[in-house]
């Protein structure tokens, strides 16, 4: 059966994104795990290890292995713990003309680029440095 127009094939609309991380750390964070000879909750131990990646470019796992985070490591730590702190920057950009209006764009030809160029280099307005001629 086709749909109506105007009417939607979900009503319900689209579900929910789940979030893996946050389920998975619901889900095995409260568990215990032995850290420095101590009882740690995982969820706390990743903070932990998280943090000591950031702050020292080092991991230190429960099993005594070290992990030394290289820069391009380091540095996607340092995304990864902002993306789960701020949640990834909004995407909405709204852009209007004069008065809330549309923005009007004129093209211009290849050739009217240039003899405005032209005109403006003429006029002292614009200049170009050696190392890009």
């Amino acid at each position: 059966m086709p749909f109506r127009p105007g009417i939607s094939g979900n009503p319900s609309g689209r579900p929910p994104k789940k979030r893996a991380l946050t389920e998975t750390l619901e889900k095995w964070g409260h568990k215990t795990v032995v850290y420095n000879g101590k009882p740690v909750a995982g969820r706390l131990l990743l903070s932990r290890l998280i943090w000591q990646g950031i702050t020292t470019g080092t991991i230190t796992f429960p099993d005594g292995s070290i992990l030394h985070l290289g820069p391009t490591d380091w540095k996607d730590l340092l995304k990864f713990l902002y993306s789960q702190i701020d949640g990834p920057p909004p995407a909405d950009l709204h852009l209007s003309g004069a008065d809330g209006g549309t923005i009007q764009v004129d093209l211009l030809p290849p050739s009217e680029i240039a003899a405005r160029v032209a005109a403006l280099m003429a006029s002292g307005e614009v200049t170009i440095s050696e190392e890009d001629r």
